[in-house]
């Protein structure tokens, strides 16, 4: 008696499995990376529009000056790296009816820009920014990404901030300050 192990007989179905799977997992695997794009582009999207809030809450609540404006970009292009100048960035003023009010922008002199009390609205914007595909590391593709633009009410609240302090005889006296939210 031996003790060789017969081997079944061969047919046609060998190695399908292993062609599903091939063919299963490629389907699978551009399916997720697909989700993980769309995901992403939605989520650099909401970054983008978020920044634009943060630019409208600045500029409704400082005052109308060069260095806020430079600040507003400032502060967007530390949430969304796409913005990698002031260029990309507008900010503008507008009155009560919602017609533009002066100008705008880092080196706009203040002759040309509109009095504190005369802004009604705010408006940020960014436009030029794209998500570069990571699931595609040969294909280097970009997409760009809608412009993001946020309009909020003026608040002028710059004499709302006080330093207060309380003397030796215990009487308190205060001191405006600036905006700490515009420095």
């Amino acid at each position: 008696m031996s003790s060789q192990r017969r081997q079944p007989p061969r047919t046609r179905s060998d190695g399908v499995v292993a062609v599903e799977l091939a063919l299963g997992m490629t389907f699978f695997l551009v399916f997720l990376f697909l989700v993980i794009e769309v995901a992403r582009y939605a989520q650099q999207k909401n970054l983008l529009l978020e920044a634009t809030r943060v630019g409208a809450r600045i500029a409704a609540t400082c005052s109308n000056t060069g260095a806020t404006d430079q600040l507003i970009a400032d502060k967007m292009r530390a949430l969304v790296a796409q913005i990698s100048d002031s260029s990309k960035v507008s900010v503008a003023t507008l009155k009560a009816d919602g017609s533009p009010c002066g100008q705008r922008g880092v080196g706009v002199a203040a002759a040309d820009r509109c009095a504190d009390t005369d802004v009604a609205y705010v408006s940020v914007a960014a436009s030029g920014a794209t998500v570069t595909l990571i699931s595609m590391p040969f294909i280097h593709t970009s997409l760009p990404l809608p412009e993001g633009k946020s309009v909020l009410p003026r608040e002028l609240m710059s004499s709302s901030f006080q330093k207060c302090s309380t003397d030796a005889s215990g009487v308190s006296s205060c001191t405006p300050v600036a905006n700490p939210a515009c420095s």
